[in-house]
């Protein structure tokens, strides 16, 4: 995207930045210091790429422009879904290019077993495991973080110990219960980039799974597994995970190139580019052309036995599409920095190479701080 707005604005150097070091030993919050530094001395990007930011906080202190004159008439094509759960007090500060969307997996099971992590623990627990096999306890700490977000940090930036540590218990449990392992496997897919569990699924070697729906191909042999299974796939309360959440800096002295840009990236040319496991483009046109693909003559074969599997007919397109334009309201943004936190400090504690009061501790002790600069 960045090499074909480059090709048609020669006369224009664009610099595509990040805020990695070259030996990897910044962390995130040390890169976020120092683009807050830059940003609040005006010199920041034109433009932001706010996955993984604080981008509240981005909002209160006036450092996005309102895309609503940026995008102009061509808002109109873009999902209302997603321009609506954007939208702050009538303005626009930030969208995301693309998207996925996390569902559930099902066979069967009431609603009930997996509403909530404390009920899906137990249900787990019961059953001695309900998931795909080969799944680290790094994955499933990751995993039950962007289903079940613990709500650990309260308005005024106070960290609730109590709920943290609830959370991390209930992970542990689930953790042992499904006999999770303890490194990660080599060619082993992690679930954010759109794992496939269609073949566990149809065997039976599992009853439940957690799916990240990365895109219009992402259907896949869905819904043959599902039939064999008698499951259905499960919306997790209409969340949805921003993938390239783009916004235009207030400071920036290019405003009118910066734009162009913008609308650049949510034009029809660039939303149609296929891009494996980025998410669902929010371009009204493109998502209309994947519910009219067919794709069930292809056909999937397991290595393990001779099961088969048809990949998604043009009904089954239309319903997910259908589903992805009207089903999701509500973004879920990870902040870098607490996530990191939580992954550094939580897997000790998983392994059973800390105790539950250490790690608790030590996230709630770096995230106050962190909330505090």
């Amino acid at each position: 995207m960045i090499s074909e707005f480059q090709d048609m604005s020669p006369d224009t150097e664009i610099l595509y930045e990040t805020g990695e070091d070259a030996n990897g030993s910044l962390t995130a919050s040390d890169s976020i210091r120092v683009l807050n530094t830059r940003i609040l001395a005006g010199a920041g990007p034109d433009i932001l790429i706010l996955d993984g930011l604080p981008t509240e906080a981005y909002i209160e202190k006036g450092i996005l422009t309102d895309l609503n004159p940026v995008l102009g008439v061509e808002k109109e094509e873009l999902l209302s879904s997603v321009l609506d759960a954007y939208t702050t007090e009538g303005k626009i500060y930030m969208l995301p290019a693309r998207f996925c969307i996390p569902m559930f997996l099902t066979s069967g099971q009431k609603k009930s077993m997996y509403s909530s992590l404390k009920a899906l623990v137990e249900y787990s627990e019961a059953e001695g495991g309900i998931m795909p096999p080969d799944y680290p306890c790094s994955d499933y700490l990751e995993i039950l973080y962007y289903n079940y977000p613990p709500e650990f940090i309260s308005e005024d930036k106070i960290v609730d110990k109590e709920k943290l540590a609830e959370f991390l218990e209930l992970v542990k449990r689930f953790c042992e219960s499904e006999n999770a392992l303890k490194t990660v496997p080599p060619g082993i897919f992690p679930y954010m980039t759109g794992r496939s569990e269609s073949f566990s699924f149809a065997r039976g070697d599992a009853d439940f799974a957690f799916v990240n729906m990365t895109g219009g191909y992402a259907l896949q042999t869905y819904p043959h597994a599902l039939e064999l299974r008698s499951g259905e796939l499960v919306s997790n309360e209409g969340i949805f995970f921003p993938n390239t959440l783009l916004g235009i800096n207030s400071n920036s002295k290019q405003q009118e190139l910066a734009a162009s840009f913008f609308r650049f990236a949510f034009s029809y040319e660039i939303q149609k580019r296929h891009v494996g496991a980025s998410g669902y483009q929010i371009h009204t046109r493109v998502l209309d052309e994947f519910a009219q693909l067919d794709l069930s003559n292809g056909i999937l074969g397991g290595s393990k036995d001779n099961l088969k599997l048809r990949y998604a007919n043009r009904e089954e397109n239309e319903q997910m599409i259908q589903f992805v334009k009207e089903g999701v309201h509500t973004p879920f943004t990870v902040d870098e920095s607490i996530w990191e936190i939580i992954r550094e400090e939580a897997l000790g504690y998983l392994l059973g190479d800390k105790e539950l009061e250490d790690s608790v501790d030590a996230i709630v002790n770096r995230t106050q701080l962190y909330l505090y600069e």
